[in-house]
């Protein structure tokens, strides 16, 4: 092992792992001044560091021992002269480590405890050392710091909030004083949406800053402050807590899978800083996270000091004109750069937002246009205010879900994009894919803007299984290194990572008392009574229903009841049957499911159609009174046995089985449940075989069935080599369930009355749904 020399914490040199020689201080200090300072020194230099305040001849006297007693623990490694000494590099001392990583690797370099330099470490008589100490420190905390800056703005770059707040406190800690560690603390505690705790931060700060150096804090630190509150005190305010209400569990979960759009917002940004106009168009299917994605960029430009307009539009039933244009400009009323609208464009501005005549009382008066040819002048009235704004400062335009927008606003959104390429403006709109007709006004706005040079088309995609079991164990607070995993896998399964599904999915687990929280760690945790047959079907939740509800009722009676039999249908629907059971044509059929494909409800694999995800299956399912259930799985059954003629293949046999037994058809379910058993058997799967035969014996009629169905078992037995039947061990005809050991967090033993909590209209009361 090479001998090594601990300068970061009470310094200490060590030769072995067993070895770590006492040393003078003054010994001890000479060694640290050789390692930090390479080279060959002059004893004269040496001697009047350490021993300055001494006769010249005392001084001497006093190097000579220390050099003697570190000639005799380091051997060679220590380099003497009647003139000089030099440490050569056989010590190796993890400053110099620091200050390599320092170069190399930010990441690295923190994970030296550099604030804490020759801590405890006194020598007496030595002012020079001292000073040599003093400019050492102050030189490598700024390395220190320096590396934490870097990895806090990379953090804040890349969304990652939680990480920042961990860089800015460790800055802090070794600069309480520091006004920029204190303002991307700040940063970061609000776009963490923690606005109150970064406004604390600020006056606790500022308190600091009087009572230690009577000063106040910088106009930029103010001016953050400043937006902060303006931003509570325009949002909604959080509820109070109720101390009588415990703790329930929180979603509050850090961007995930998310860095290529988020990179190319940021690449938006510098381009906006730059004088360049971008337009961004965040694409994805509802529920996926576009609108989260653009206002954690919308929050990350308000720290940065840009002007943030806001709008959105609103069912297409609701066509306000301007309706989200007029939201948004709300921001640009006090906006400085305003002012320098020209007066006519501010009149024309001002038919769509009177309060400028408040601000500006000597706007004459503009009629309101004869026809609409002529309402261009109102749509440039409002590019002109926005790019007055944006001479003062950069400025981010969020339009969200355009598919809603009315035509006005669609228009004079594809003015602006044209009109900002020069502008230092970022137009963000957000779309909802599948909500696209090819006609409506939206869909248009889409194909423009695609076409100009400034656009970046940014498509969120869903979770995959590793980040959903980050998002897990970040929500969840899950501690060791594997928990939670096939837990994670089963919610991908069941959600295909779309994160609102997700979210709504683990609601209601802890609303049915499936999932609970620990209330001193707030972990989650299995409730020690759940056990196997507890976790059979989970419901969708009403406020999931509810959204997606909203998506299916917009959509023509033929498309929905389209829907509702590819739902009902679960395995795959093929053209064929469903143009059997909705009596059209083949034709009509495939245009229906693809308008539903392009809406992306549904998807096309292998020739079948099925529900993109299986929450809109079920939603679906559960919204069907039982009777119009029971009917679609006896007219699916029917079309199958139609459409399959003597050429039966096992799925169909399988499928028309499953459909005719619950669509009321014992007899149909009886002779393909048969069938498919001899299919398996033959093909060497007897216990689902027998499976199959369970189905027979219970759609079986007569004693000449009964009969039938033994024999079919005895030769299914016999086939296997098997004397008896083995213990069933699973069920083709139960739909997937949650086993225990899917759910691999820790088990709470007790039930903690804080653990019983959740918003929602199923509170404390578990109601199980099963398909049908």
């Amino acid at each position: 092992m090479a001998t090594e020399l601990k300068l970061f914490g009470p310094p200490r040199l060590i030769l072995d792992p067993s070895s770590s020689p006492a040393l003078a201080a003054k010994a001890l200090g000479l060694l640290a001044y050789l390692a930090l300072e390479r080279g060959a020194h002059p004893r004269e230099e040496l001697a009047a560091l350490l021993w300055g305040e001494s006769p010249d001849e005392a001084a001497r006297t006093s190097l000579r021992q220390a050099l003697k007693q570190l000639r005799h623990l380091l051997g060679e490694a220590i380099q003497i002269s009647r003139v000089t000494v030099e440490l050569t590099h056989a010590v190796e001392c993890d400053v110099r480590q620091f200050t390599d990583a320092a170069i190399r690797s930010p990441r690295d370099a923190i994970l030296f405890d550099v604030p804490r330099f020759l801590h405890g470490f006194v020598v007496r008589g030595a002012p020079a050392f001292e000073e040599w100490v003093t400019t050492t420190r102050r030189s490598l905390l700024q390395s220190y710091q320096q590396a934490l800056r870097t990895l806090v703005l990379e953090a804040l770059a890349q969304s990652r909030w939680h990480d920042g707040l961990e860089m800015t406190a460790r800055w802090l800690i070794s600069d309480a004083l520091s006004e920029e560690a204190t303002r991307l603390s700040m940063e970061a505690l609000y776009l963490a949406g923690e606005r109150a705790a970064a406004l604390d931060h600020y006056r606790e700060f500022s308190d600091r800053l009087e009572r230690e150096l009577g000063t106040r804090p910088g106009v930029r630190l103010a001016e953050l402050a400043k937006r902060i509150e303006q931003d509570i005190q325009s949002g909604p305010s959080p509820s109070p807590a109720d101390p009588a209400v415990p703790r329930g569990p929180t979603f509050n979960v850090p961007l995930l899978g998310r860095e290529a759009p988020w990179h190319m917002l940021m690449d938006a940004w510098s381009a906006c800083c730059a004088g360049e106009g971008r337009v961004v168009v965040v694409e994805g299917e509802a529920g996926i996270g576009r609108t989260r994605l653009a206002e954690e960029f919308v929050r990350w430009a308000t720290v940065k000091g840009a002007t943030v307009l806001q709008g959105r539009g609103y069912h297409p039933q609701s066509l306000i004109p301007y309706g989200p244009l007029a939201e948004a400009l709300q921001g640009l009323v006090e906006a400085p750069g305003v002012a320098g609208t020209p007066a006519e464009y501010l009149a024309e501005a001002a038919r769509l937002l009177p309060e400028l005549r408040r601000k500006f009382p000597s706007l004459g008066t503009t009629p309101a246009p004869a026809d609409a040819g002529t309402s261009w002048r109102l749509v440039e009235g409002i590019a002109q205010m926005i790019l007055s704004a944006a001479v003062e400062r950069p400025t981010v335009v969020f339009i969200d879900d355009v598919q809603w927008c009315d035509n006005d606003t669609c228009v004079a959104l594809q003015l602006l994009a044209r009109r900002i390429a020069g502008a230092s403006v970022i137009l963000i709109v957000t779309i909802t894919a599948g909500d696209l007709d090819h006609d409506i006004p939206g869909s248009h706005l889409c194909r423009v803007l695609r076409l100009l040079p400034q656009t970046r088309v940014a498509s969120i995609e869903p979770l995959s299984r590793d980040e959903v079991w980050q998002m897990i164990r970040s929500m969840g607070h899950i501690q060791l290194p594997t928990e939670g995993v096939r837990f994670a896998t089963w919610l991908h399964e069941r959600t295909d990572g779309v994160p609102l599904f997700l979210i709504e999915l683990i609601k209601v687990l802890f609303s049915t008392g499936l999932l609970v929280v620990n209330p001193e760690t707030m972990e989650w945790k299995v409730p020690a009574q759940v056990g196997p047959d507890a976790l059979d079907l989970v419901p969708v939740s009403r406020s999931l229903q509810d959204a997606l509800g909203r998506k299916v009722m917009i959509l023509p009676e033929a498309l929905r009841d389209l829907l509702s039999t590819i739902a009902v249908g679960v395995g795959g629907v093929t053209i064929g049957v469903l143009a059997r059971v909705h009596g059209v044509s083949r034709i009509q059929a495939a245009a229906l499911a693809e308008s539903l494909v392009k809406r992306r409800l549904i998807y096309e694999s292998g020739g079948s159609y099925r529900c993109t995800h299986r929450v809109i299956a079920d939603m679906m399912r559960e919204g069907l009174s039982p009777v119009r259930r029971q009917e679609l799985h006896r007219a699916l059954a029917l079309s199958l046995e139609a459409a399959a003629g003597a050429e039966m293949s096992l799925d169909m046999a399988t499928t028309m089985a499953r459909h005719a037994e619950r669509g009321g058809l014992p007899a149909l379910a009886y002779r393909s449940a048969l069938q498919a058993a001899e299919m398996l058997s033959v093909q060497g799967e007897p216990k689902e075989a027998l499976v199959w035969i369970d189905l027979a014996t219970s759609s079986a009629s007569g004693a000449s069935e009964r009969q039938a169905v033994d024999a079919a078992t005895a030769q299914i037995l016999a086939r296997a080599g098997w004397e008896e039947r083995p213990p069933s061990s699973s069920s083709a005809l139960t739909d997937e369930e949650m086993q225990q050991e899917d759910l691999d967090l820790g088990v709470l033993e007790r039930r903690a009355p804080a653990v019983d909590t959740f918003i929602g209209p199923n509170r404390r009361r578990r109601t199980p749904v099963h398909q049908n």
